[in-house]
C-alpha cells in the first residue's frame, strides 16, 4: 500500500510542479498503478501466516540410520514435522548431555528457564537465563541474532510441558536448534541432586516443582552446577544435530 501511495504521491507532483499533461502519458503506467493496487490488496486480505500455521508447515531433515532386512543399515535423510519430532522425542536431551554440553567450547549454549520468577529464584541451574513465558516473544529478536552456525538453545520447565510450549513457539519463528529439557528441572535434580537431600513432593498439577528446597537460593546449590570432575563418565544417547538457520516460511532442516 505505501508503494502505491508513493506512486501516486509522484504522479502528483509531476502534474503540479511540472505542468505534466497526465493524459499523455502511456497507458503502462496506469496498468502498473493496478497491479500495485492488486497486490497490496491481496496483502491486506491474506495476511502474514499465523504462527499457528507456520508451525503446521515446519519440515526437519534428519539424517537417520535405517535398519534392512539382510545387510548392513542404511543412512538416509529422513522428514519429520514438528509435531513428530517431539512425539518421536527427538528434540528432548537428557541432563546428561545438558551437562556435557555445557563445556563443549565449539557450541554457544544459551539455556532458556521458562519457569514463573519464584520458582526460578528457588532453583535453577547455573548460567540458565529466566524468560518466563510471557516474555519469550519479547526476546525472540535477539535470539535470532545470534550466530546461527553453532547456537543451541535449550529450554527448560519444571517437566516438559511449559518448555514444550515454548519451543513450539521459537521453531515457528525460525528459531534454529532449539531443544527441551527432558524431565525438566525436577529430572535435572533427581539426576545431580541426589546427595542434597532436598524433599520430593508429589503434586496433582502439571510443571511443578517436585521438591521442597531449605531456601531460595538460585543457582547456589551445588547440583545447579555439578562438579566436572566427578561426573566426566556419564552414558547418554546425543541428541543435539546442529542445523542452519531456516526460513520463516517454515521450511529447513535438523
Amino acid at each position: 500500500m505505501m508503494a502505491l501511495f508513493m506512486f501516486w504521491g509522484a504522479e502528483q507532483l509531476e502534474r503540479i510542479v511540472g505542468k505534466k499533461d497526465q493524459s499523455k502519458e502511456p497507458k503502462l503506467r496506469l496498468a502498473g498503478a493496478v497491479v500495485l493496487l492488486v497486490l497490496a490488496l491481496g496483502v491486506v486480505l491474506i495476511g502474514s501466516p499465523s504462527p499457528e500455521q507456520k508451525y503446521s508447515k515446519l519440515s526437519f531433515t534428519r539424517t537417520e540410520s535405517i535398519p534392512q532386512l539382510q545387510g548392513d543399515p542404511i543412512t538416509a535423510k529422513v522428514n519429520y514435522t514438528a509435531d513428530q519430532m517431539l512425539e518421536k522425542r527427538l528434540v528432548q536431551i537428557t541432563p546428561e548431555e545438558l551437562f556435557k554440553t555445557r563445556y563443549n567450547q565449539a557450541i554457544n549454549l544459551i539455556m532458556l528457564d521458562v519457569r514463573p520468577e519464584a520458582d526460578y529464584n528457588l532453583y535453577h541451574i547455573n548460567g540458565a537465563l529466566n524468560v518466563p513465558m510471557d516474555q519469550l516473544e519479547s526476546v525472540t529478536p535477539s535470539l535470532l541474532s545470534e550466530p546461527p552456525a553453532n547456537s543451541v538453545f535449550v529450554l527448560m520447565s519444571n517437566d516438559e510441558d511449559t518448555a514444550t510450549e515454548a519451543w513450539k513457539q521459537l521453531v515457528a519463528a525460525a528459531v534454529p536448534n532449539v531443544y527441551i529439557l527432558e524431565g525438566g528441572i525436577n529430572h535435572w535434580i533427581q539426576v545431580f541432586g541426589k546427595e542434597e537431600g532436598f524433599k520430593a513432593v508429589a503434586s496433582p498439577v502439571k510443571d511443578q516443582l517436585g521438591y521442597i528446597f531449605p531456601a531460595a537460593l538460585g543457582s547456589k546449590y551445588a547440583s545447579c552446577d555439578p562438579n566436572p570432575v566427578e561426573n566426566e563418565k556419564l552414558d547418554f544417547v546425543s541428541k543435539i544435530k546442529l542445523e542452519l538457520k531456516r526460513d520463516k516460511s517454515g521450511g529447513g532442516c535438523g
